[in-house]
């Protein structure tokens, strides 16, 4: 890993960290922001198991997990969980009110550091907000794990200002898609719709898909036609 993907990590623990503490986004419900409210999360809640199960996947990484606001009313039904995050305060929130037999949390960063063996990486949210050089980490850092799977966000248009894949310093937003220039990964195999913003959804990949695509930066190849969950 170069040194400026490690001092990009020592800036985002710092800016999520104060972002935290100061409920910088102005959530109501979760201080790791407004996309974790319940009504959000609702329909992921119906979803996303129905997607687990039929992948037999039985162990996810949830990349960042934040405050647990609303993946702590989806039924895991068994499956291991390791939910992970760069600020220290919110993993040991975490475990004081949610380690059990079959749950545990990580202070990491899924950008740098090596990651759990897991069948299915759950990443949403996360990548809107780091600079494009820490996105090709975390797809590297994907690519390089155990992980048969990731599911990650996917714009299928801009919000808000900024067009799709702009940079953007740490703790900006941009909408991100995998598929477009400068990831350029293939198709997801799957997509699960986000209700609240008809744009947004979650993507699902082979890993061995972004293992064979991803070498420094995706060289993104033509994949099959997206279903839809």
């Amino acid at each position: 890993m170069q040194n400026f993907e490690r001092e990009l990590s020592t800036v985002a623990k710092l800016v999520f960290s104060f972002y935290f503490r100061s409920n910088y986004w102005g959530g109501d419900e979760s201080r790791s922001g407004k996309g974790s409210a319940l009504d959000r999360g609702h329909f992921l809640r119906e979803r996303v198991p129905l997607v687990i199960k039929g992948l037999g996947v039985r162990s996810i990484l949830d990349a960042a997990c934040g405050d647990m606001n609303w993946m702590k009313h989806m039924p895991l039904d068994g499956v291991k969980y390791i939910g992970t995050d760069i600020v220290a305060d919110i993993i040991q929130e975490n475990r004081k009110k949610f380690a059990a037999d079959g749950m545990e949390f990580l202070e990491l960063d899924a950008c740098i550091d090596a990651l759990p063996d897991v069948d299915l990486i759950f990443c949403r949210d996360m990548l809107t907000h780091i600079p494009n050089k820490l996105v090709s980490a975390f797809l590297s850092n994907v690519a390089a794990s155990s992980a048969k799977w990731l599911i990650c966000s996917r714009y299928l248009g801009k919000l808000g200002q900024l067009e799709i894949n702009t940079d953007i310093p740490v703790g900006g937003f941009r909408a991100i898609d995998l598929c477009e220039n400068p990831f350029n990964l293939p198709p997801p195999a799957l997509m699960v719709p986000e209700l609240f913003h008809k744009w947004k959804s979650l993507g699902l990949w082979n890993v061995d898909v972004i293992r064979t695509a991803f070498g420094g930066h995706c060289l993104g190849n033509p994949a099959s036609g997206t279903k839809s969950a």
